[in-house]
């Protein structure tokens, strides 16, 4: 197991810089097709955001302010993450199909394409961090030395979603009704999760704690709108860095021992 995992590990790093051009690539790509080009890494979170505030605050009269702070940032600083894990898990589940051309006809560094895959999507999170940045500060937001935190939990989105594309795109190559249950379980969460609403004081503020989804978007908010850290049980960090890294590591395993049979069900 290890040594599979090892060879895993030498080849994203000796190709590095492939990596980063594959994804820079991949983003280009996206919207080659547009007249506005990049200038929808922007709009597309602008408008996802009006979306739900819409739904949230003047549809379902969602109470302002929450925990403190205002309804739209803080709502705002659950929501961007929230973009960047839900894309990752949808387009990396799809990450090796996408790749079928390049792995039927090259040979190819395969255990690239699902890590680029993320680190697409995580360039459209930093574009989103922006827009995140300036919403904040022109709404009266002042930034204190948690912030400070917010690069350890973007570690932690992306060790996550590594861990999970690895292991889901090659499951997915053999087993292509996935698709249809991440997508059904990717909207469950969105509910589930307290993207858009608090679980603070109701019964599900416990149960949380073992999300760990809601442990990257609690981060965020407490870096981000100067909460306290104190919000995290100690044994939070143990259980989320615990799952990332065994997901990490059998995501990696079943992507090398099942690699050498892709080229067949793709």
């Amino acid at each position: 197991m290890f040594k599979a995992i090892r060879s895993v590990c030498r080849e994203c790093w000796r190709c590095r810089k492939r990596l980063v051009s594959m994804s820079l690539y991949n983003l280009l790509f996206q919207y080659n097709q547009t007249k506005l080009k990049l200038l929808w890494t922007f709009l597309n979170p602008l408008l996802q955001a009006l979306t739900y505030w819409l739904a949230f605050y003047v549809g379902m009269r969602a109470s302002s302010p929450v925990e403190g702070v205002s309804y739209l940032c803080w709502m705002l600083t659950g929501l961007m993450p929230w973009f960047f894990i839900s894309g990752t898990m949808m387009t990396g589940l799809n990450s090796i199909i996408s790749g079928a051309g390049i792995i039927k006809n090259m040979k190819f560094p395969i255990s690239t394409i699902p890590v680029s895959t993320v680190l697409t999507e995580f360039i459209t999170h930093l574009c989103y961090m922006v827009i995140l940045v300036f919403v904040q500060l022109i709404s009266g937001i002042r930034y204190g030395p948690l912030l400070g935190f917010v690069p350890y939990f973007m570690l932690c989105e992306l060790v996550f979603l590594i861990g999970y594309t690895f292991l889901m795109s090659a499951l997915t190559v053999f087993f292509r009704d996935l698709q249809k249950l991440v997508s059904s379980i990717v909207r469950l969460m969105f509910f589930l999760t307290p993207v858009c609403w608090s679980d603070k004081g109701t019964p599900m503020e416990y149960i949380q704690k073992w999300n760990p989804f809601a442990y990257i978007l609690k981060g965020f908010r407490a870096s981000m709108l100067n909460q306290d850290m104190a919000v995290f049980e100690s044994w939070e960090h143990v259980y989320f860095w615990g799952i990332s890294i065994l997901f990490l590591l059998f995501g990696i395993w079943v992507h090398k021992k099942l690699r050498p049979s892709f080229v067949d069900y793709l």
